[in-house]
């Protein structure tokens, strides 16, 4: 099979979220995942656009998903290893923080079409405040306290 990145034969594929990917690519890509994840730990939460795209709030659902895991005592970890270990991973919590959040948000602010359980798809018709997405955030109880994103 050919790698869909690089385009060169493999005997060896992984699925990732650029298809299905030889063994080099597929290390960058994690290498690239890892390198945004150590960046987005050391970044302050109130660092975002004040008009968000789906790409920054992306990135911003992320960074939360990081500092939260960061956050975490042993005793907590330990739990969620038992009952949901899927969310100790920074790219799924986030998607969790994304739904979470929607469902927060005013249906004038985002259109989404149900693709599964969760919101599915979804798009911003315009870009929408960051403020508000502090709010829906808020609301879902994901964040604490308003004045640490601002």
């Amino acid at each position: 099979m050919k790698c869909d990145k690089c385009k060169r034969e493999t005997e060896k594929a992984f699925l990732v979220s650029e298809g299905s990917v030889c063994p080099d690519c597929c290390e960058e890509i994690v290498k690239r995942g890892n390198s945004l994840v150590e960046e987005l730990a050391n970044e302050p939460l109130d660092q975002a656009p004040e008009e968000m795209d789906v790409a920054a709030f992306h990135r911003w659902t992320l960074k939360l998903a990081v500092q939260t895991l960061q956050a975490l005592s042993p005793t907590l970890r330990a739990r969620m290893l038992k009952r949901n270990p899927v969310m100790l991973y920074p790219y799924d919590l986030a998607c969790h923080l994304n739904g979470l959040i929607l469902d927060c948000m005013s249906r004038d602010e985002f259109k989404s079409r149900k693709t599964g359980q969760r919101k599915g798809q979804f798009w911003f018709g315009k870009r929408v405040k960051f403020a508000s997405v502090k709010r829906a955030a808020f609301e879902a109880r994901v964040i604490t306290d308003l004045r640490k994103t601002h």
